[in-house]
């Protein structure tokens, strides 16, 4: 509105068939500092496969660090890193398919392993993190709850699952405004009904405090 463009930050992420490509969809000017102040100064791939592993796996433990000294952050980090390592050698010793099935079936393991990471990510314990997973995987515990097979609970996340998969997100949205694919003003009606609802949805909605207030 104000003529001032900013770096898109996020890309439908949940919508990666690897966890390469989540990290070039998910929080892209951090992935990008991540690359021009750690990983290409340590390096990058310029010193032999060894040494380029080793440069993606120290980037992404600093990356976790940067978002709070605490173990759990540590260990998201270091998960990450394992996994785009796994990532890679898997790159240079298969020929990726294309088929309806792979897709579905490495969409899927990104999507896990993703999961399994936000677990340490938000967890203020390792002890609560391992907890969570246990009744992830196994069931039973204190984290588990009945709320969990509720129809409306399934309902929802169907939704949110189509939505995140199928839907456009906003560059896209916003790409075909400005080509003129789509009506400016129904594009205005959708996005101020959307603010309306994200403006009524905060007002009952108990406010978490700010993740990098005790950076």
């Amino acid at each position: 509105m104000f003529s001032v463009r900013f770096p898109w930050n996020f890309d439908s992420p949940y919508k990666s068939l690897s966890i390469v490509e989540f990290w070039r969809r998910w929080h892209i000017t951090l992935s990008q500092f991540l690359r021009g102040y750690l990983y290409i100064p340590l390096g990058g791939n310029r010193r032999g496969e060894r040494r380029h592993y080793l440069n993606l796996f120290l980037t992404m433990v600093i990356g976790g660090f940067w978002h709070g000294a605490a173990w759990t952050f540590l260990i998201w980090g270091a998960w990450h890193g394992v996994l785009l390592l796994i990532n890679h050698a898997f790159r240079q010793g298969l020929t990726i398919s294309q088929t309806v099935l792979w897709r579905a079936v490495t969409w899927a393991l990104t999507f896990g392993a993703t999961v399994i990471g936000w677990v340490f990510f938000r967890a203020t314990t390792i002890g609560g993190a391992l907890a969570m997973l246990k009744a992830m995987f196994i069931g039973g515990g204190a984290t588990a709850s009945a709320t969990v097979l509720d129809v409306d609970f399934l309902s929802l996340l169907t939704l949110a699952t189509l939505v995140a998969l199928f839907a456009p997100n906003a560059r896209q949205l916003t790409e075909a405004i400005e080509a003129e694919r789509f009506d400016p003003r129904l594009a205005g009606a959708a996005f101020g009904s959307l603010v309306l609802v994200i403006i009524i949805s905060k007002a009952f909605m108990h406010e978490s405090p700010f993740l990098y207030f005790n950076f």
